[in-house]
This record gives structure tokens, C-alpha cells and sequence, in this order.
């Protein structure tokens, strides 16, 4: 369990969450993008939409 810092774009926030963990209890979607589509699958996600916890809204943040 590793907890990385993630920032929301919109407000600042900052936060601490297992991006690593989400991705893998599909939780959350991994995102590739409209022009990827037609590219093979990558070998892991590259990025996945959170939600922020104190303004709400929804951004997407790359996994490593």
C-alpha cells in the first residue's frame, strides 16, 4: 500500500490516496483517450478519473 499525493487541478486540494489499489479493485476506469483507441492496449492504465474530495469534482490523474 503506497499513498501518493495527488493535487485537484480546480481547487488545490490536496490529498493523499492508493491510485495503484483503485486501479486494481476496478474501482476506477482507466482512461486512454478518443485518438488511442485504435492503438493496442498499453500494458497499464495511464491515467484514472478521481473525485475530488472537497470540491466535487471529477479530474483525471495520471498512474506511474
Amino acid at each position: 500500500m503506497a499513498l501518493e499525493l495527488v493535487k485537484c487541478p480546480h481547487c488545490g486540494y490536496k490529498f493523499r490516496m492508493d491510485l495503484k489499489a483503485r486501479v486494481n479493485d476496478g474501482d476506477a476506469i482507466a482512461v486512454r483517450g478518443i485518438l488511442n483507441s485504435l492503438k493496442p492496449k498499453p500494458r497499464r492504465p495511464e491515467t484514472i478519473d478521481i473525485d475530488c474530495p472537497n470540491c466535487e469534482k471529477t479530474f483525471e490523474q495520471r498512474v506511474e
